[in-house]
């Protein structure tokens, strides 16, 4: 029966005759079973554990003396059948007892050439045969399946000093085709059949806070089934898994994931193929946020989904949608108008009565006709994203304005919908630094919260006073999810003209946007006005990667859909310590020691997002089994401990911390200066005396928190920092900083990037110390190397 790799089948290899020559004396039979050996850094170095890479394959050393004319003729000519094939053949092995086994074999190297010499006399030395495996091993009984860190049953059995670990590579193409299992032995694990054409495997890794993490997987390609099989299915972007399976416990751990990226796969004229993967990459170079002030709408037509034309009352639906708002096949056209996710600004006309005292309109109260100019220049900036839970002012986008006369109106965009609520003291709103032209009674002043599908009252356009019926809004249009404000205010009598794009426009929001937050696996609840930094960069990242929709389109997708992306219980984690209630650094009382109050209006790639927000609470993230894991810097469980015993002999080194800043200044938002820039300035006189030769040498530094509202938390945010970049408060734990790294073995599967590990050596000064895991890097020989720098408790006790 064919076996396949995807839709490739695997073509049977060439069968030869046998093989021609009987060996001489020196010939023999080697069984290589595959051991890697590592030695701890114990006293005596007499501590390993040894890692059991399979059978191996039994090989066959030929050697032949001196060859007949009649073998070298034999000889020729079973070459000349073998010439440019990749081929087996039977071989007559010779046993220890001196009796023969005929086996199936192929060569150990490609391109074997049968040498000629010069004389009459000829030899053939140095073949060796590999023995063609045709059964797989096995079957293995899959007892569970665990997901990057083992769980206490196969913790207690990596202890052990003889492990038997089978490597197993998953690849499941974007468009459908069948999954593809590789192994580096043929054999069949859970019911699964894998293929032995995985020869290497490299840069299995995970580190903190980067997006660079790339595995290498390099795979046997002598018959050209790779070949075949990327003229046939395009992998980029494939889903890429690798798990190890535990022989002795029958766990298979699902230890790393990703995507095939970049450069993708290579292959040459020889027998590798080579495939590049990387972990979280794709997502985070995504621009965020995602949507812009454009004229056309984002949204596939009809999907059920972000357009459910179908079930919505949608119209002529066999026509495609051209993304317009009321062009020949726009929204309009599919009766979708409120559904439309452009922003399309036109220009509003307008009628208003002339003042008596006009130069310019003469006397008398005579009409004119007022168009509004539309701001072109808003098309292709950001809709911005606005998070809060308190009175707080926000800029907007001016899309147009028009001289009324006696009033100036003006359209301005203030982002994302849906905005949970905006002041109702109306004097909060401005526009050119005026309120809304009667305040008390509610007059000069119209906002949308951005609903999605847009509400029937939320014309998009500046409209006739009074704002009401779809009469006073003449060539206006919809914007499903942008929330937008319109403000009238008094003005000069007559037509001032003025640029549209030099007016400004301020809205002051009391609740924000709202996201999902979680409470367990499978528990989500949606919070209005979300101002949690943890969760806001969870509902960040699952917006960039489309797993993401509010309340109101719950069901279109589910919590466990959203699950399969992030880790939930280390975001629970890291949301209860940014939740704790801690006393104000400035000031009286206590306050939640860390909240995002603030807007996202710059497009820029994700990570940089998921590092400003995560510089809210002193975060950091990176990917488990490509799940986004995020974690807090000023917690942590009982450290793992390393010395000796898990190390491996000499492999741990030292280098010198040299901090970039003993000067830093944080700049934020002070709420009490209605959200206006300040500054918080923390600096180590001491390190600066040291450092000075005689006078203090200051290494200043500045830093943004984005979100950040108050001077406690951006204190507390900058003096731990400052710490952190010079290794400790005193001097003696700022000398005692160190950078390190060491090897382990899967020992160490149950640490991850950003975790925090105890560290025993007597070259350490007091011979132990604390240090944060910044790299984690698997190797061939299932050895880990791991990379941090140390740190102390002192830094986070404020």
């Amino acid at each position: 029966m064919p076996e396949y790799i995807g839709p490739i089948e695997i073509p049977e290899p060439v069968t030869l005759d046998p093989w021609p020559i009987t060996p001489d004396y020196g010939s023999g039979t080697e069984i290589n079973p595959k051991i890697v050996t590592h030695t701890f850094g114990s006293a005596n170095a007499k501590i390993e554990q040894r890692f059991y890479c399979g059978p191996g394959a039994r090989r066959f050393r030929f050697v032949k003396n001196r060859l007949r004319q009649s073998e070298y003729n034999d000889l020729e000519a079973w070459f000349e059948d073998a010439s440019g094939v990749i081929a087996q053949f039977p071989f007559d092995a010779i046993k220890p007892d001196g009796t023969t086994e005929t086996v199936t074999v192929r060569f150990a190297e490609w391109g074997i050439e049968l040498p000629v010499l010069t004389h009459a006399l000829h030899s053939l030395g140095g073949l060796t045969f590999v023995e063609v495996q045709t059964a797989p091993l096995g079957p293995y009984t899959i007892s569970a399946t665990e997901t990057r860190f083992p769980e206490s049953g196969l913790k207690t059995a990596l202890l052990s000093q003889v492990q038997e670990i089978i490597p197993l590579l998953k690849i499941t193409p974007r468009d459908g085709s069948d999954a593809i299992y590789l192994s580096d032995r043929k054999c069949t694990v859970g019911d699964i059949l894998y293929q032995a054409r995985l020869l290497e495997f490299g840069g299995i890794q995970q580190s903190i806070d980067e997006a660079s993490d790339r595995a290498t997987f390099t795979l046997g390609n002598a018959d050209r089934v790779f070949t075949s099989l990327v003229n046939q299915v395009d992998l980029f972007r494939a889903s890429v898994e690798f798990s190890l399976y535990h022989v002795g416990t029958g766990v298979k751990l699902d230890l790393w994931a990703g995507h095939v990226v970049g450069d993708q796969w290579s292959f040459d004229a020889g027998p590798r193929f080579t495939l590049n993967a990387s972990d979280g990459l794709y997502e985070l170079t995504l621009s965020y946020p995602q949507r812009t002030i454009i004229p056309q709408c984002h949204k596939d037509f009809n999907d059920g989904r972000l357009c459910p034309a179908a079930t919505a009352g949608g119209t002529n639906l066999s026509t495609p949608c051209d993304k317009s708002y009321d062009g020949a096949a726009g929204c309009v056209f599919h009766n979708m108008s409120k559904y439309f996710g452009g922003i399309k600004i036109n220009p509003n006309a307008a009628r208003p009565k002339g003042s008596p005292n006009s130069n310019v309109l003469g006397s008398g109260r005579s009409s004119l006709t007022s168009v509004s100019n539309v701001n072109d220049t808003a098309y292709g900036k950001v809709l911005q994203q606005v998070y809060t839970d308190k009175p707080m002012k926000v800029s907007c986008e001016i899309a147009s304005g028009r001289d009324e006369n006696e009033f100036y109106s003006v359209l301005g965009i203030v982002g994302e919908g849906v905005i949970g609520s905006f002041n109702a003291d109306l004097t909060q709103h401005s526009l050119d630094n005026q309120p809304p032209h009667d305040p008390r009674r509610g007059g000069g002043w119209r906002y949308a919260q951005g609903f999605d599908p847009a509400l029937t009252q939320d014309y998009f356009g500046i409209g006739q006073h009074p704002w009401s019926g779809s009469t006073a809004y003449p060539d206006s249009t919809y914007a499903a999810g942008v929330s937008f404000v319109e403000i009238r205010r008094s003005d000069e009598a007559g037509l001032q003209l003025a640029k549209v794009s030099d007016r400004s426009i301020t809205t002051s929001i009391t609740e924000g946007i709202g996201g999902w937050a979680w409470t367990g696996p499978g528990d989500r609840l949606w919070i209005a006005g979300l101002v949690e930094p943890v969760w806001i960069l969870i509902n960040a990242y699952l917006r960039a990667i489309g797993m993401w929709v509010d309340s109101a389109n719950a069901s279109l997708i589910t919590a466990a859909e959203m699950e399969a992306y992030f880790d939930v219980e280390a975001a629970i984690d890291a949301a209860t310590i940014c939740d704790t209630s801690v006393a104000k650094l400035i000031g009286d009382g206590m306050e939640t020691q860390f909240t995002f109050h603030g807007t996202i209006r710059e497009q820029k790639p994700l990570r940089d997002w998921l590092r400003e927000i995560q510089a809210s609470y002193l975060g950091y993230y990176s990917f488990a089994f490509n799940k986004l894991r995020v974690g807090t810097r000023v917690s942590w469980p009982t450290p793992e401990a390393f010395g000796t015993g898990n190390m491996l002999f000499r492999s741990l080194s030292y280098s010198g911390h040299q901090p970039n800043f003993n000067h830093l200044t944080g700049q934020f938002a002070d709420e009490e200066f209605d959200w206006q820039l300040n500054a918080v300035t923390v600096y180590d006189i001491d390190h600066a005396k040291r450092i000075g030769r005689g006078q203090l040498e200051y290494l200043r530094s500045t830093q943004s928190f984005v979100g950040v509202g108050g001077k406690s938390q951006a204190s507390r945010l900058v003096s731990t920092r400052l710490r952190e970049e010079l290794g400790g408060i005193t001097e003696a734990e700022q000398r005692a900083a160190r950078k390190l790294a060491f090897k382990t073995t899967i020992l160490a599967l149950n640490v991850d990037p950003g975790a925090v590990c105890a560290l025993v050596d007597e070259d350490l000064p007091g011979g132990t110390a604390l240090f944060r895991v910044r790299g984690w890097k698997l190797n061939q020989d299932y050895s880990i190397e791991i990379t941090g720098s140390t740190l102390t408790t002192s830094m986070y006790d404020l």
